[in-house]
């Protein structure tokens, strides 16, 4: 088979990883959401100007939930201008949809500075908040921050990275 005919072909019907979700901008434009085509690099804006911290797209393909500089999850609908903001009493950024797309993992982003990060999984039809774990290494000093929350598609496995900052403080007496 020619590549033009299973392109042709792959045109016919959306799969799967057919588009991408991708924080960029037009010429002499700000940063903004936009899903791209993978097969022509078409893009549609998803979001108007905007810088994304974190995202996570829905089982679906038709959702994205994000977390915007102003710390408020925000899940877009795609193809459309419909957004809403999920109220919470702490900044929430989003990780990963469950599989069956009902529910959200999200950390709380409590200070810049967090030794231990929760995570918990928002349902956000009825905004029910259930903890899920609380994410620390073995050894917490000199952690300052959690960072690089994947959730395995078992939901049970997970991986993380963490900054340590560790320095010794030297007194010196006597100096002229």
């Amino acid at each position: 088979m020619s590549v033009g005919a299973h392109r042709q072909g792959f045109e016919k019907k959306q799969c799967a990883g057919d588009r991408l979700l991708a924080l960029a901008n037009r010429p002499k434009q700000p940063l903004g959401l936009y899903v791209q085509s993978v097969m022509d690099g078409s893009a549609t804006e998803l979001t108007g100007p905007l810088m994304v911290r974190n995202a996570a797209v829905a089982p679906d393909g038709k959702t994205v939930a994000i977390l915007t500089p102003e710390g408020q999850l925000t899940i877009y609908t795609i193809g459309t201008a419909v957004h809403r903001v999920i109220s919470a009493d702490e900044p929430l950024a989003p990780i990963r949809w469950s599989r069956d797309g009902e529910w959200l993992f999200v950390q709380h982003l409590r200070s810049n500075v967090q030794s231990s990060l929760e995570v918990s999984r928002l349902r956000l039809a009825t905004g029910e908040r259930l903890h899920w774990k609380t994410l620390a290494p073995q050894d917490p000093i000199g952690v300052n921050s959690i960072t690089g929350v994947v959730i395995a598609d078992d939901e049970r496995s997970y991986a993380y990275s963490y900054r340590r900052v560790l320095s010794d403080l030297y007194v010196a007496e006597g100096w002229k």
